[in-house]
């Protein structure tokens, strides 16, 4: 069995995390429930945001009538930390109808509109359409990182939004593995148009150049093919061998258009460097999530070195990364605030 391990991404800035472990402990600005229309709370994540929340949640749900199939509904979180919850109907029983994937699609436009005009920061939501209500899972989880990847690349409010699965479930492990890989692709592809745009710039900048330097056009328009490769992928998946030449396009984007571009201001340059560097975080989470899953076909017991080494390598860039990135947003706050 692999451990569960919370997996943290990155799109146009916002964090996409998968997040293990009881959905009320995570803190953020709002819970995401999935429900009746009635909002009668008896089971899975909504009885426990019950329990937890206290009856308040439930008096204050049911003072809304004439819910149906699709709606979103705003309450109090009781007792939980949470600022708000949100309760998607997916069961309707005045009609039968329960969740598809159009409705899925509804739901999740209307949790993050939602959060939008509430000026949220962050958002903690389960599997929505996986548990009671019952669905295709290929479905429910391409629609649930198409529509959350798609809002946080053109999204300039929400911080962070967390889905929350269930560990050490033997039932689970195929749907959060499918989670796992769908929000590494997603994040993946969606930074990527951030990355191409650099890459096109500074190709565009060295072409209108007197002096044309071939070499490095070449190899700028090496990354970009790259890039494509990985958007043309058939099953969806990020090759753990091409990391290592991702992460080399990237640094040396990075290096280059430090050079070529030195005339611009401080904040755009840091922008840049932030989407680049929370790039390179992607792909090294990217990089201990495949070498955990084969990790674990070991069982614990004769771990090829090159493995180990792989893995303490990867760890060592997330950390350095993650540092680099925190210093960023530290100047970029202190420009902000002077």
């Amino acid at each position: 069995m692999i451990e569960s391990q919370n997996k943290e991404y990155y799109i146009g800035g916002s964090k996409f995390n998968v997040i293990y472990g009881d959905i009320i402990e995570v803190k953020s600005d709002v819970t995401v429930s999935s429900d009746d229309n009635f909002v009668s709370m008896g089971g899975g994540v909504s009885r426990r945001i019950l329990n937890e929340g206290g009856i308040e949640i439930q008096f204050d749900a049911q003072k809304h009538t004439d819910l149906k199939l699709g709606d979103v509904l705003v309450t109090t979180a009781g007792r939980l930390s949470s600022k708000y919850i949100f309760h998607a109907i997916t069961i309707d029983f005045n009609t039968g109808d329960i969740v598809n994937v159009d409705v899925l699609e509804e739901i999740l436009a209307r949790i993050l509109e939602l959060g939008k005009s509430l000026r949220i920061r962050s958002i903690t939501l389960p599997a929505i359409g996986t548990g009671t209500a019952g669905f295709e899972l290929e479905q429910a989880v391409k629609t649930t990182t198409e529509t959350i990847s798609e809002f946080l690349y053109q999204n300039t409010c929400i911080d962070e939004i967390n889905l929350c699965l269930l560990p050490g479930v033997a039932n689970n492990e195929d749907m959060n593995a499918l989670f796992e890989g769908a929000v590494e692709f997603a994040s993946i592809t969606k930074q990527n148009k951030e990355i191409r745009d650099l890459l096109t710039g500074v190709n565009s900048t060295l072409k209108e150049r007197g002096s044309v330097d071939k070499e490095l056009i070449s190899r700028l328009e090496v990354g970009l093919k790259h890039i494509d490769e990985i958007e043309m992928g058939q099953d969806n998946t990020i090759a753990v061998a091409t990391i290592p030449h991702l992460l080399e396009d990237l640094q040396f984007l990075e290096d280059l258009y430090h050079n070529i571009n030195n005339h611009k201001h401080t904040i755009e340059q840091l922008k840049e460097d932030k989407k680049v560097s929370e790039q390179a975080l992607n792909y090294y989470n990217s990089a201990l999530r495949h070498y955990e899953i084969e990790k674990a076909k070991y069982g614990g017991e004769m771990v090829p070195f090159q493995l180990i080494t792989n893995i303490e390598d990867a760890k060592k860039g997330r950390e350095e990364t993650l540092n680099k990135i925190t210093s960023i947003n530290d100047e970029l706050n202190n420009f902000l605030q002077a």
